[in-house]
């Protein structure tokens, strides 16, 4: 399968490197202004474009991975599939839920792939939670708490875009709610930006959804950490799950009999790309659809709307009627 890339900085960087480990996939060339990844892909033999109209015109692709945020992504994405190429759009910064609905309707029309974003249905204490869950071993969920803080974007990485702390932080975990509980009834948040001593941004913001299934949820999100910390307390009538990501033993179940179970941490990055991959070859179906992206980004888009109203927003259909 012959693969391109674009994108810049260390995430792209992240990219070009885990797909070089495929022996199913070869990079055939990556669009990018970065100049330390340019000589990383010359050192591996790939050829460097400045726009994709270039690249389509002289190489011949499967597939194009769009690793880090870009000023037009449904240009991107529609040049792609008129060109019968899948498309990865790795990134979920600076997309809206309109976007990814014309996309999903670019590409159907195609009939290309779009594989959309890292979530939590791939990480392993994600996917552990709700799987201990479903199996009813904390009884009904009542209150769900989750937490997560990463270090304000540096745009030193990336273009100059506008960044949405609940669309780029908050997205995975809208999605996660989604999978595990279904949709969400009613969200309403609040949100906080001020600087530090130094000037550095600082943003925090506070959601609460009331879910179908009556479970409340509460999802914290900042940018102000000094590193990536995830965090969650998911309570039931006979039990509760707990996580935190700077624990040895991070992931740990406790219920009604007394019972201690504990989950190891597992690298997230390789099974995505296995994941992608595998979707490619049609040996596996999206764990995440571009449909639950553009879903969730509709649960990102209530609580922008609950900030900027300053009251509840209610969804009688789930995030249909936004």
């Amino acid at each position: 399968m012959k693969l391109a890339i674009i994108g810049t900085g260390s995430q792209c960087q992240q990219h070009l490197r885990a797909w070089l480990t495929f022996r199913e996939v070869t990079v055939v060339g990556i669009i990018t202004q970065d100049s330390t990844l340019q000589q990383e892909a010359e050192e591996n033999g790939i050829t460097i474009y400045n726009r994709l109209e270039s690249l389509i015109q002289y190489t011949d692709v499967d597939v194009i991975d769009i690793a880090t945020p870009v000023r037009s992504p449904l240009e991107l994405v529609t040049m792609a599939a008129e060109a019968n190429i899948h498309v990865i759009y790795g990134t979920l910064a600076a997309i809206n839920s309109n976007e990814v609905s014309k996309m999903i309707s670019v590409c159907m029309k195609h009939k290309v792939q779009l594989l959309m974003g890292k979530t939590y249905h791939h990480t392993p204490e994600f996917i552990q939670a709700r799987l201990q869950i479903n199996k009813g071993l904390i009884g009904k969920t009542g209150v769900i708490r989750i937490r997560s803080g990463v270090p304000y974007p540096n745009n030193d990485d990336q273009i100059n875009i506008d960044r949405n702390l609940f669309n780029e932080v908050g997205l995975p975990y809208f999605d996660w709610l989604r999978w595990t509980f279904g949709e969400a009834e009613m969200v309403m948040s609040r949100r906080v930006n001020h600087s530090d001593i130094e000037g550095t941004p600082i943003e925090y913001g506070f959601v609460t959804l009331r879910m179908t299934d009556g479970t409340i949820a509460y999802l914290e999100c900042s940018w102000s950490d000094y590193a990536q910390h995830t965090s969650f307390e998911l309570t039931g009538n006979k039990g509760m799950i707990t996580y935190d990501s700077q624990d040895n033993n991070p992931l740990l179940l406790k219920n009604h009999l007394s019972t201690l179970i504990e989950y190891k941490k597992e690298g997230v990055d390789t099974r995505i790309f296995c994941h992608y991959l595998q979707c490619l070859l049609g040996n596996e179906k999206p764990a995440m659809s571009a449909e639950d992206v553009m879903k969730a980004l509709q649960l990102a888009d209530a609580a922008n709307q609950s900030v900027a109203q300053g009251q509840p927003v209610f969804l009688s259909k789930g995030v249909e009627c936004l």
